[in-house]
């Protein structure tokens, strides 16, 4: 699916969601939760610490911050994590 062909509007009005990679997601958790502090305020210390890097869990968090306007959030993750590739093989244990 080519994603370039639909506007910002069209993701804000549900009509389209990328899915973003639970590993992905899970992996960048540390960066991610700094950024998504900074530009979207409603998520408070306690909803990032429950989140953990799950995705079900930012989902939940998701729907009770900021309910109509989760898909701008959602929209916003997706291309946070596009801009913020993960290799596990990159990760030092």
């Amino acid at each position: 699916m080519n994603y370039s062909a639909f506007t910002e509007e069209d993701v804000q009005n549900g009509f389209v969601h990328k899915v973003y990679n639970e590993d992905q997601f899970n992996g960048n958790w540390k960066q991610l939760k700094g950024a998504l502090k900074e530009n979207w305020g409603e998520f408070t210390d306690d909803d990032l610490l429950a989140i953990e890097g799950r995705t079900d869990r930012f989902e939940g968090k998701l729907q009770e911050r900021y309910g109509e306007r989760k898909e701008e959030v959602r929209a916003w993750v997706d291309e946070w994590l596009e801009n913020h590739p993960y290799d596990a093989h990159d990760q030092k244990n």
